[in-house]
């Protein structure tokens, strides 16, 4: 049927066409070029302190932009460094935000583009004044970190995460204190413990996933490990020093309850009126009371110590904030490089879910798995002693012997100091170019991986995943990269 109605049409129209005075007919022509400036002069931009843009902000850090007429553009940046772009939003209208690092200019450049009728491409860069936090204090940072905010749990390393010592006077100058008399590893041991709890009753202080955060705002609250609330309150710290001074680098003084387990032991729920600072780092944290002075150093009268360890200070952690840190190989006997199915769990451990092979030394990397390399020729990266110096902004990997294999910067992006809910992982790395050891995915024949996944870190320990571009869908048992490190001491 629908052949022969196109057939009548086409001979009514030869029937017209004959009747008729023969004309020229233009068909649709392709619409000219839009200029640069027409595009510009239509996209407006103003800035607030939120991403759903209900508090205005003349130097805010999010961003609306909206295009009249409406004009589907993107919006993206360009890394100083690698010149890499970075798409942050698309559309003829939308939110984005610039977030420069602390001590960054506030003077910030964005760009947009605009795809023409006829396949070119125009568009053009727009500076904007937006707010960069200053510069913290050096506890303040190891406390809160450059992110402003920092997430600090139980130091579950076996070392012990409460109990009690001797006032000696002495710092060790490590995460354990002296003269330790009684202390418990995990927080199962909190159960029989309720006599220091207020009332006897024990709270989800003890529990191995409670958290505390502290803030470059000068707060700290407290949080079970369903992450609800328990306390909160505000701190300071007095008289810091990164060396030790006497027994402490420094007080940390809170004006209500606001750690994990605020209270001294056996002091029937007694909040610490302070607390020493005995060790401090990106990664772990140990404080004592003397109960208000009762315990002067020296006396060997009863303190109450507590030691915690964070995961969230990305910066910290991997480059120890602006010192650099160097990281080997983790030759634990739990493998160094290898694959695993596309679980979408995290095991919490630095340990991957669903391995499916390891190779348990750098070095075993040298025979058999040459197809793993690009070309096929094993590189420096297959040797227990090649590692790699990470900065705040570039990674450089080196061979046993000291050679430079291979340098890029790095950024992390969609980072989380927990990870979200039906998540797997904390942030992603990604880097400029082939930066770290072996940044090859599996059973790729060279092919770098495009970005890796936090999966674990601590101040000892990284581990990081690939799904080699999203080919490996979380839950699918895909195939999966994964990469072991661990901190040179």
């Amino acid at each position: 049927m629908k052949s022969i109605k196109l057939s009548a049409i086409s001979a009514f129209a030869a029937i017209a066409l004959v009747a008729c005075q023969p004309a020229l007919i233009k068909g649709p022509s392709i619409e000219k070029p839009i200029d640069a400036k027409v595009i510009a002069d239509g996209i407006s931009y103003t800035q607030w302190a939120d991403e759903a843009c209900t508090v205005p902000q003349e130097d805010g850090n999010w961003i609306k932009y909206t295009t009249s007429p409406a004009k589907p553009i993107q919006i993206y940046l360009v890394d100083e460094a690698s010149l890499a772009e970075k798409i942050v939003a698309a559309g003829a209208s939308g939110v984005f935000q610039l977030k420069p690092k602390r001590g960054a200019s506030p003077e910030q450049t964005f760009f947009w583009r605009f795809l023409n009728q006829d396949g070119s491409m125009i568009g053009g860069s727009v500076d904007a004044t937006v707010f960069v936090p200053g510069e913290l204090d050096p506890e303040i940072l190891l406390l809160a970190s450059n992110k402003g905010e920092k997430v600090w749990k139980w130091n579950l390393d076996g070392n012990g995460i409460w109990g009690n010592c001797a006032s000696t006077g002495v710092n060790t100058g490590t995460t354990i204190p002296d003269a330790v008399w009684w202390g418990i590893n995990e927080t199962a041991g909190f159960a029989d413990q309720g006599a220091h709890f207020p009332g006897g009753v024990v709270t989800g202080d003890a529990n191995d996933n409670a958290y505390m955060i502290f803030g470059e705002d000068l707060s700290v609250a407290s949080y079970t490990a369903e992450r609800a609330k328990l306390r909160s309150a505000s701190f300071s710290v007095e008289g810091y020093s990164e060396e030790v001074v006497g027994f402490a680098h420094g007080k940390l003084v809170t004006d209500g309850e606001g750690i994990l387990m605020p209270w001294d032991i056996n002091g029937n729920g007694t909040p610490a009126p302070y607390f020493w600072i005995y060790y401090l780092t990106p990664s772990e944290l140990t404080l004592m009371s003397d109960k208000g002075g009762a315990s002067a150093p020296g006396a060997w009268a009863e303190c109450t110590w507590w030691r915690f360890a964070s995961g969230s200070d990305y910066e910290g952690l991997i480059a120890n904030n602006d010192k650099g840190k160097t990281w080997k190989w983790n030759l634990d006997g739990n493998g160094v490089w290898g694959n695993c199915g596309s679980t979408g769990a995290n095991t919490g451990t630095s340990v991957l879910d669903g391995v499916w092979w390891a190779s348990p030394t750098a070095d075993a990397l040298q025979e058999g798995q040459e197809a793993n390399f690009p070309g096929g020729v094993v590189t420096g990266d297959a040797s227990d002693g090649a590692y790699m110096v990470f900065t705040t902004t570039d990674v450089t990997s080196y061979d046993k012997d000291g050679n430079v294999l291979r340098s890029s910067d790095w950024v992390m992006e969609e980072w989380n100091n927990l990870i979200p809910e039906g998540g797997f992982y904390y942030g992603k790395m990604v880097t400029g170019s082939e930066g770290i050891l072996m940044p090859w995915d599996i059973n790729g024949k060279g092919t770098p991986a495009p970005y890796f996944y936090v999966m674990y870190l601590s101040g000892k320990e990284m581990t990081l995943m690939s799904d080699k571009g999203g080919a490996s869908a979380p839950g699918a048992w895909d195939e999966c990269t994964w990469w072991r490190f661990a901190a040179a001491e």
